[in-house]
């Protein structure tokens, strides 16, 4: 069998490709944040705390995230995680586009939806 087998399958090439941009996406952002931090003036500590605060929700949720799949329909939970995520980020977009967000704050929301 081929490595590149489970790729013929539509469904599953097509959730391949989604979760690669999407996984590409994040791991923009926590460099954008990091460097947004940079741009503000911010020190070393403070840079370091935006990359735990981007890592963090990951090393929370992962175990009962996984737990949550196993129990109720995968792909149910999946969108659900998904809308969640979307919130987050089109409030972070908000909140940036009104102003809301200044200084060190704006650093820090950058990791929210991560």
């Amino acid at each position: 069998m081929s490595p590149l087998e489970p790729l013929r399958q539509t469904a599953f090439r097509r959730i391949w490709i989604a979760s690669l941009f999407s996984n590409a996406g994040q791991q923009i952002q926590v460099v954008i944040a990091a460097w947004v931090m940079v741009q503000l003036g911010a020190g070393v500590d403070q840079v370091a705390l935006v990359q735990a605060a981007s890592t963090l929700p990951l090393m929370l949720l992962a175990l009962p995230g996984g737990a949550v799949a196993d129990i109720h329909d995968r792909r149910k939970t999946a969108i659900a995680a998904l809308l969640v995520a979307f919130a987050g980020t089109a409030t972070q977009g908000v909140l940036s586009l009104n102003g809301s967000t200044n200084g060190i704050c704006s650093g820090y929301s950058l990791t929210d939806s991560t």
